[in-house]
């Protein structure tokens, strides 16, 4: 009885010592809030950095356990980003030179710092100034189909936005 108690033990040690899981939040356990200001936008187009913003804090609300604070002196941390350029290029004409299928595409330069210490919390770019991470994500839109700059612009802000807070997790 103890020797098959013994066997167990080892075989549940050996099992679970090297899988890689664990149970804890896959977020620093240091940081409870964040305050995320409106991005900074170096791009022609207008507001993209308004709607980014606005889907990012819902974004960290939805799917962290971070609170999102209206104050930087409030904030455990601080999220910015500066809007680096947004571009709309015709992939498809149809045979009236008219836009059939239309590519927007937007990068986005972010830093993650803890506010009490000034340390960026991810080195998301080895080599980057201030250790910015430089997010690019594109969407695709029809006009023939209904689909307009604004619809495509939103569904860019919300991939954009996932794909900046799934760099706040922790390393594997």
């Amino acid at each position: 009885m103890t020797r098959s108690i013994g066997c167990l033990s080892a075989l549940l040690l050996v099992l679970t010592a090297g899988c890689g899981y664990t149970t804890r939040p896959p977020f620093p356990g240091h940081i409870h809030t964040v305050y995320v200001p409106i991005f900074e936008s170096d791009a022609s187009r207008r507001d993209f950095e308004f709607l980014l913003t606005r889907e990012l804090i819902r974004e960290i609300e939805r799917s962290t356990p971070f609170k999102v604070v209206n104050s930087p002196e409030a904030a455990d941390s601080i999220l910015e980003g500066r809007v680096k350029y947004i571009a709309k290029n015709v992939r498809v004409e149809n045979p009236d030179n008219e836009p059939r299928q239309i590519q927007l595409t937007a990068g986005v330069d972010i830093v993650w710092r803890d506010r009490r210490s000034g340390e960026v919390l991810r080195k998301m770019r080895v080599g980057a100034p201030e250790s910015r991470a430089h997010v690019r994500r594109s969407v695709q839109y029809a006009p023939e189909l209904g689909q307009t700059y604004r619809t495509a612009s939103l569904q860019l802000a919300r991939q954009l936005a996932q794909q900046i807070v799934s760099m706040m997790e922790e390393p594997w």
